[in-house]
């Protein structure tokens, strides 16, 4: 099944609002910005759009999972955890951001909206992260090969991350 994708919302641009009333693309500017204190911001994308019931099925199964022995013996074992991920990620496509930029007041939150659409290249993320944060990440193109020498090599520039970031550690 294929994901087909919802029309572009252009979204009204000074040039618009200059046609439709008769007034100066420059004096539209001046209402929208000085006078109404709205500036043009992008939606912000997400994952996903999850429902209120999704999430509390989340929460749900978070609070039921057993706690591990490690937690009872070390309750501060989590902070000497460094864990890594790998996953594809779309290129970003700044025509979509573009197309979803809207007036917006100065303490109004950024509009939500789901990626629908991926962008026709991706590139493999590997991130390296703790409880504090992330400690290392970076992108590898698709196509080229991972084997044992380009994962030392990522290793490497991770151990560099942490000693740079986390010297405690």
């Amino acid at each position: 099944m294929s994901e087909s994708c919802p029309k572009k919302q252009v979204s009204t641009g000074l040039r618009d609002i200059e046609e439709e009333t008769g007034i100066s693309k420059s004096l539209v500017g001046s209402i929208i910005k000085e006078d109404l204190q709205l500036k043009k911001t992008p939606s912000k994308f997400v994952p996903k759009m999850l429902t209120i019931q999704q999430k509390e099925n989340r929460v749900e199964v978070a609070k039921k999972k057993k706690k591990l022995e490690i937690v009872e013996e070390n309750p501060n074992w989590k902070e000497k955890v460094i864990t890594g991920d790998e996953t594809w990620v779309y290129r970003y496509d700044p025509e979509t951001k573009r197309q979803t930029m809207e007036w917006k007041g100065k303490d109004e939150p950024r509009t939500k909206k789901s990626r629908l659409c991926k962008s026709k290249n991706k590139v493999l993320l590997v991130t390296f992260f703790d409880i504090k944060g992330i400690v290392h990440y970076e992108y590898i193109e698709e196509g080229q090969t991972i084997n044992k020498e380009s994962y030392l090599n990522i290793m490497r520039r991770v151990r560099e991350s942490i000693r740079l970031k986390r010297s405690e550690m």
